[in-house]
């Protein structure tokens, strides 16, 4: 799971989405089944494919919308994921969970309300797959800057091959 960008996930609330995901029939387990075909879509899926399930991860209510508040709450967790990890790998003690958690949501708000800007293109407040599938296409990194910190990210599960198997 790692060539897909999928490391530390137990570190994470993302293996409760992945979990969501992998749970084809929402009978609140994922069989060997499940897992195989959502394994299957991370390594071998089509480009379409993947951008479904990228879609579908931000997605949080299953509503086949991304809000504001939904992205927002995406990069949160990835932004407090990632600082609790430097946090415990640098043995940084004098940074608090108060601190951590403020300044992840700082960011994953500027994150999305930077990613609104750029992707939804009707201004109706909500991301269709559509507006979804136009912006990965275009091969985008989302880009944010607070307080002179910049960060790059990816929007998908897609990877450099993908883009040179389709030439997007």
């Amino acid at each position: 799971m790692r060539d897909v960008g999928l490391k530390d996930l137990e570190m994470t609330p993302f293996i409760d989405r992945l979990f969501v995901l992998f749970d084809h029939n929402n009978d609140g387990f994922v069989d060997v089944q499940d897992f195989v075909s959502g394994m299957t879509i991370l390594f071998k899926g089509s480009v379409e494919e993947k951008l479904e399930l990228s879609f579908r991860a931000y997605d949080l209510d299953g509503d086949g919308a991304i809000s504001k508040e939904e992205l927002e709450q995406v990069f949160l967790w990835a932004w407090e994921s990632g600082c609790k990890w430097l946090v415990g790998a640098y043995s940084l003690t004098d940074i608090r969970e108060e601190d951590i958690h403020e300044f992840s949501r700082d960011v994953s708000r500027v994150f999305a309300d930077s990613a609104f800007e750029c992707l939804d293109q009707n201004e109706d407040g909500l991301l269709s797959f559509e507006e979804f599938r136009e912006y990965a296409n275009a091969k985008p990194k989302l880009t944010a800057t607070l307080m002179g910190f910049r960060r790059e990210v990816d929007m998908t599960f897609l990877a450099e091959e993908d883009f040179q198997k389709t030439g997007l």
